[in-house]
C-alpha cells in the first residue's frame, strides 16, 4: 500500500511539473502540440482544439510537446507524415521573447515548489506525534554491537533508576545516559511493525566525538498549527528544503570530481526512496506526506540545476544566447543534452546499486 502511494505520488508530482510548462505555454499563446499522461507507446488520444491529449502505456508522470522547441525535427517529422503545413512562427516556442521562454521552462519547477508547499502546509495542519529516532549508529560502538540500526524509534528506556516513555526529549535522554555511563541501558525499540528490547552496555570513556552508546538521535514530530500559521510554516519549510537541496546537489556534483567514493553518501535513488517510504509510512501517513513534499522539492531543485538535459540547463543556454546575441548551435545543444542525459542515467544506476547494497548490508 505504501509503495503504491509513493508511485502514485511520484506520477502526480511529475505530471504537475509538466502541467506547469503546459499552463505557461498556453498563457503566452504558444501552441502546445500534445499533453501526454504517462509515456509512450500511446494507448489512446483525443484532440481538443489544437492540442492532442494522450494516455500512454507507461503510467509514471507525463510529458508536454510545445511547438517550436525543435523546429528542424518537427519540420522533418511533418514531411515524413506527408503534412505540408508550416510551423506557425508567431506561436512557436523559439520565436518567443527570451523572458517568456525562461518562464515556460521554469514553470515546471514552480509547480513542484507549490506542490511541496501545499503538502507541507497540510502536514503542519494535521500535526504528527513526537518520536525520538536513531539517526545514525557508529560502527563498532556498543549500540552497533547490540543490534541498533538507523531509523529505530525509541519508545521507552530504562536508564539507571529512570524510566522514559514517549514522548522522550532528546536532551533529557542524553543527560540521563551520561549520568549512568558505564552501565547497561535497556531500550524498547520500534522497528517496522515490531517492538524489540535491546540491552546496550554504555561506555564511561567513549572516543572523542561519540556518545556513551555511539548513536546520534533526532526528535521528529510536528505540532498542529492553525490554517494560516500552517500555510506560513509550509512556505518557510519549502523554501528551506529547496535551498538546502540545491546546495546538496552542488556538493554531490563537486564531490564526484574531488572524492567519488564519498560523494553519494546520503543520496537516495528510486530503490532508496521506496525503502525510506516503507519505513516512514509505518510512522503514520503524516510522515509519508512529509516525504512526498520533500520529493517534490527535490524534483524542483534537481530540474533547476544548470545541468544539460534539465530545465536549468536549457535556461542556461538561453542566457548564453542572450549574452552572445544568437542561439547556441542546434547540434552543440543536442550533443550536450545527450551527454548530460547519459551522465544522469549513469549516476542513477550507480545510486541504485548503492541503495541496494545498503539494503542488503
Amino acid at each position: 500500500m505504501i509503495i503504491f502511494i509513493v508511485i502514485v505520488s511520484l506520477s502526480v508530482l511529475i505530471l504537475a511539473h509538466e502541467m506547469g510548462h503546459f499552463a505557461a505555454a498556453k498563457f503566452f499563446n504558444v501552441k502546445v502540440e500534445e499533453f501526454g499522461f504517462g509515456y509512450p507507446p500511446r494507448l489512446l488520444s483525443r484532440k481538443f482544439g489544437e492540442t492532442t491529449y494522450s494516455i500512454n502505456l507507461l503510467p509514471l508522470g507525463g510529458f508536454v510537446h510545445i511547438s517550436g522547441e525543435d523546429e528542424e525535427a518537427e519540420h522533418g517529422a511533418a514531411i515524413e507524415k506527408g503534412e505540408t503545413h508550416a510551423i506557425d512562427k508567431t506561436r512557436s516556442f523559439k520565436s518567443q521573447a527570451l523572458w517568456k521562454r525562461v518562464i515556460i521552462l521554469s514553470a515546471g519547477v514552480f509547480m513542484n515548489i507549490v506542490a511541496g508547499w501545499i503538502v507541507f502546509s497540510v502536514v503542519f495542519m494535521a500535526g504528527s506525534p513526537p518520536h525520538l529516532i536513531v539517526s545514525e549508529v557508529v560502527a563498532n560502538s556498543p549500540a552497533a554491537e547490540a543490534g541498533l540500526q538507523a531509523n529505530d524509534i525509541i519508545v521507552s528506556a530504562h536508564i539507571g533508576k529512570s524510566i522514559f516513555s514517549e514522548p522522550i526529549a532528546n536532551d533529557e535522554f542524553v543527560a540521563a545516559v551520561k549520568k549512568v555511563a558505564g552501565t547497561e541501558i535497556s531500550l524498547d525499540i520500534m522497528r517496522g511493525d515490531k517492538t524489540q528490547t535491546f540491552k546496550v552496555l554504555s561506555r564511561a570513556h567513549p572516543p572523542v566525538g561519540q556518545g556513551a552508546m555511539g548513536i546520534a538521535l533526532d526528535e521528529i514530530g510536528i505540532e498542529k498549527a492553525p490554517f494560516f500559521t500552517a500555510i506560513g510554516k509550509g512556505f518557510i519549510a519549502s523554501m528551506d528544503v529547496f535551498w538546502q537541496t540545491a546546495k546538496g546537489f552542488y556538493t554531490v556534483i563537486k564531490g564526484v570530481f574531488s572524492s567519488p567514493s564519498g560523494a553519494l553518501q546520503g543520496v537516495a535513488g528510486p530503490v532508496g526512496i521506496f525503502s525510506i517510504a516503507t519505513q516512514t509510512g509505518k510512522l503514520g501517513f503524516v510522515y509519508l506526506f512529509q516525504l512526498v513534499a520533500l520529493i517534490s522539492l527535490n524534483l524542483a531543485a534537481l530540474n533547476f540545476f544548470p545541468f544539460p538535459a534539465l530545465d536549468g540547463g536549457r535556461i542556461l543556454f538561453l542566457i548564453i544566447e542572450k549574452i552572445k546575441g544568437s542561439p547556441v548551435p542546434r547540434t552543440f545543444e543536442q550533443v550536450t543534452n545527450a551527454i548530460g542525459f547519459a551522465a544522469l542515467m549513469i549516476l542513477m544506476i550507480i545510486v541504485t546499486i548503492h541503495d541496494i547494497a545498503k539494503i542488503l548490508h
